[in-house]
């Protein structure tokens, strides 16, 4: 995975992102639209020239919270959601006013809370909310 950046999408960047073929079922668990205020920023997963994966991060610190994560069809199953995810919350680490991190999670969706158990986070107890709630802590 030597060829692979993760980096801060810029706004005119944005577009590149329906580009990323998601599977089908995917789509049902996403977010149509990006969140794109202020408190949100868009992290990307480039091979060489190519966008293939993307993470959206909103909130405000000491609380994030991942509204959004996709890796191109092509590369799923080969560890890249793990690299992206790790890579972002390596870079959300350093900022020192983020303590937590959180995602909600479609209950059907295994693939995903795999991927978040994966790299560290717990599932949180249920309040009766139609999704899992997974939390990070930073510190």
């Amino acid at each position: 995975m030597t060829d692979l950046i993760v980096r801060p999408l810029e706004r005119h960047e944005y577009p590149l992102i329906e580009k990323v073929s998601l599977a089908p079922e995917q789509t049902l668990f996403l977010p149509e639209r990006l969140v794109e205020t202020k408190r949100a920023q868009v992290w990307g997963l480039w091979k060489g020239e190519r966008l293939i994966g993307f993470v959206e991060v909103v909130g405000t610190p000491p609380l994030l919270w991942i509204a959004r994560v996709g890796v191109d069809i092509a590369y799923q199953g080969l560890g890249y959601g793990v690299f992206l995810l790790r890579s972002v919350i390596e870079r959300l680490r350093l900022r020192t006013r983020i303590t937590e991190i959180r995602a909600a999670i479609h209950p059907d969706n295994q693939g995903a809370q795999h991927v978040f158990v994966k790299v560290g986070f717990q599932p949180m107890p249920s309040a009766g909310d139609p999704e899992v709630v997974f939390r990070l802590s930073l510190r």
